[in-house]
Formats: C-alpha cells, sequence, structure tokens
C-alpha cells in the first residue's frame, strides 16, 4: 500500500452507542413539550399569565419515558451482609424475574433493591449459593444519554445576582436494547430532561389550593427526604408523610382533615433531581453515510424556564 494512500473504514457507531447506553452515561426521563392553547390578550404569541393549565408558562409536559426490559447478570456476594457487589444501574426499574445459572427460578420478591442499586436478599427465602451467578430481569421507564459540560455562569439582573445551569446531551437513536426507538432523539424546544442519578437541595413555599382540587405542585417532580412543615397556633408543625398527606410526581395530595388550611402557605424542603429543557441543538448532520448518528442539545435548567415565576410550579402535566 502506497504510503500516501488514504486509509478508509467503516463508520462504527454501535461502538459510541455502547458508550451512550452503558453504565458510564446518565439516566434520565425525558418529557415532551405540548403547546399550550392559550393566549395573552395583551400580545399573540404570549401566554395567558392565568391560564389553568400551563400557569402562565405556555407549554404543559408529558412524560414520555419509553419502558424497556434489561437482564443483569450478577453474582451472589459471599457473606451475608455483603451484598454490595450486587448492584442494578436502574435501581427503579422494577424486578420481574430472577434465574439461577442452573435453571432456578426464583420470585421477584425474593430481593429487595436499594436506593444505590444494591441488590440484598430476604431472610429465610431460598437464594443462589455463595459465588454463583444469576441473572435479574428488570422493566421500567429509563433511558440513558451522554451528559458533558456541565456549566455554571452567573448573571446580574434588577433582581440580583443568581446562577445559570447548562450543560450539553448527547442521545442515542436506539435505547439499550439497540433495537428500540429513542422518542428523545427527536427532542425539540422546551422538552425537559430530569437526571435521575443526581440530586439537588431544593426548598420553595407552596399554597394550599393554589392549583385547584388535584393536589399541590411542587417544583421538581422527583423529590426524596421530603419535609412539609405550616404554622399551627403560632408554633411550626411538620406533617407527616403517609399520613397527614401524599406524593407522587411533583404533586402533594393532602389527607381530608389534615394540613394546613385552604389558601395558607406552608413550606416543602428535600432532595431533587435537577430538571432542564432543550435550548437549542448543535449544528451538527446526523445521518452520515446514512446511519441515524447520535444528537448532542444544549439545555438549560429549567429554574430559567421563559415566564418561570417563583410562586409558580415546573411540574405542570
Amino acid at each position: 500500500m502506497s504510503p500516501n494512500q488514504l486509509i478508509q473504514g467503516k463508520l462504527r457507531p454501535d461502538l459510541f452507542n455502547e458508550l451512550l447506553s452503558g453504565p458510564l452515561a446518565t439516566r434520565v426521563a425525558y418529557l415532551r413539550a405540548d403547546l399550550c392553547p392559550c393566549a395573552d390578550a395583551r400580545g399573540p404569541g404570549n401566554p395567558d399569565p392565568k391560564c389553568p393549565l400551563c400557569s402562565g408558562l405556555g407549554y404543559t409536559w408529558e412524560d414520555a419515558t419509553p419502558s424497556i426490559t434489561r437482564t443483569h447478570l450478577l453474582t451472589r456476594a459471599p457473606l451475608p451482609g455483603h451484598e454490595a457487589r450486587e448492584r442494578l444501574p436502574a435501581p427503579d426499574d422494577a424486578v420481574t424475574g430472577i434465574t439461577g445459572e442452573d435453571g432456578t427460578e426464583y420470585p421477584p420478591e425474593s430481593v429487595t433493591v436499594a436506593r444505590d442499586g444494591t441488590v440484598q436478599w430476604v431472610d429465610g427465602v431460598p437464594a443462589p449459593n455463595q459465588y454463583g451467578l444469576y441473572t435479574v430481569t428488570t422493566n421500567g421507564a429509563t433511558l440513558r444519554a451522554g451528559v458533558m459540560s456541565v456549566m455554571t455562569r452567573r448573571e446580574f439582573q434588577v433582581r440580583g445576582e443568581y446562577d445559570v445551569l447548562d450543560l450539553s446531551m448527547t442521545l442515542d437513536r436506539y435505547l439499550g436494547d439497540n433495537a428500540t426507538l429513542n422518542p428523545a432523539w427527536d427532542c425539540g424546544e422546551s422538552d425537559r430532561f430530569v437526571l435521575l442519578d443526581a440530586w439537588r437541595r431544593h426548598a420553595q413555599h407552596v399554597r394550599r389550593g393554589q392549583f385547584g382540587p388535584t393536589g399541590d405542585r411542587t417544583v421538581y417532580r422527583h423529590m426524596r427526604d421530603l419535609q412539609v412543615s405550616s404554622i399551627v397556633n403560632g408554633a411550626r408543625r411538620v406533617w407527616t408523610p403517609g399520613e397527614d398527606y401524599t406524593f407522587s410526581d411533583g404533586v402533594i395530595v393532602w389527607v381530608a382533615g389534615r394540613g394546613p388550611q385552604q389558601g395558607a402557605s406552608y413550606a416543602v424542603q428535600g432532595q431533587a433531581n435537577p430538571e432542564y429543557y432543550v435550548f437549542q441543538e448543535l449544528p451538527q448532520l446526523r445521518q452520515q453515510d446514512g446511519l441515524p448518528l447520535p444528537r448532542s442539545i444544549v439545555l438549560k435548567s429549567f429554574e430559567s424556564f421563559p415566564n418561570r415565576r417563583p410562586d409558580r410550579a415546573a411540574g405542570l402535566r
């Protein structure tokens, strides 16, 4: 071969796709934006700040995260209490099946999955032998993406100094099974992404009944270690989850006869998954050689979404 001859090889996007779908990628939830039909009478193209659907944001969001089945090969820990070697990459997925290397089937209730993805076998139930291999089949609505260039910049406005968070994200055309199309690959302006593996402390005031009888909405959909408190008879009272209220998908629903009075303000504190919205797509050709290559997009923190005010909840449906 001539030393000046150009070496050509066939494009192998599957190698990069493995990186975007593997354990080094970030688990995310995808929320598709739906343009609200409301309009401000004072100017066309602007949302109605009193709209009961979007609360003046101009969009509502529906969870479009695909559900996918995964199979994980694990090794039984050598000693009780040392199950940290057994870890699922998506701890929120539901366990649907367990099979030992000898073909023995175990019921899904034989194991519990901790917050960090650690698998622990329930005491007193049949289990694989120590160091034995077994597979766990899970199903859940999560997808993975390459999150890069997480940036914070400081801006100054009339209301003071604040930080704006940006990041870039790379999305594969297919999910982790390399067969199911990834709906987030077709994402557009104002779509939202939730980082499921990151947590940020969050606190806000909520007014009971502000969003109607369906429940009180928090800024973030995913929160844990929630503390809800209000002032009762001149003293602070912390309300008990499950007994006084329930929290699911960013909505607080009060039990009848419990909680602050209608129209009263109360405090919500906890750890929240950060959320970002699509700001723009990087100018790239994504159909090279006839193959749907991964897309790269730029996102901004949802706290800086246009028309958003601190007294508006961002978890609108």
